[in-house]
């Protein structure tokens, strides 16, 4: 991956979103409208708003819908709302 020339600004994580599996290991096929309403990723980047909990390279559990997806370079990332100090905004967990 090279190197990101975006810098999130007030509360917003930049998150690669992991991506949907179709199939399981097992061949049954998953529709999406029994997918979990919660997806994982990876920080990427942080604004500076952010609580000091979360850092780059920590995975998050975040709603499915939550956020805004930008395309760059290829890939698929998205602008979640970070946690601060008084919110907890996008992020429910880090796992």
């Amino acid at each position: 991956m090279s190197e990101l020339s975006i810098k999130p600004m007030g509360n917003k994580i930049l998150v690669l979103p992991d991506e949907d599996k179709d199939v399981t290991r097992n061949g049954i096929i998953i529709s999406s409208v029994i997918r979990s309403p919660l997806q994982e990723g990876k920080v990427i980047l942080i604004a500076d708003d952010v609580a000091p909990l979360l850092k780059p390279g920590d995975r998050i559990l975040f709603p499915r819908g939550a956020g805004h997806e930008r395309l760059y370079d290829g890939v698929t990332y998205k602008f979640l709302n970070g946690p601060t100090l008084k919110e907890q905004g996008d992020v429910w967990a880090i796992i």
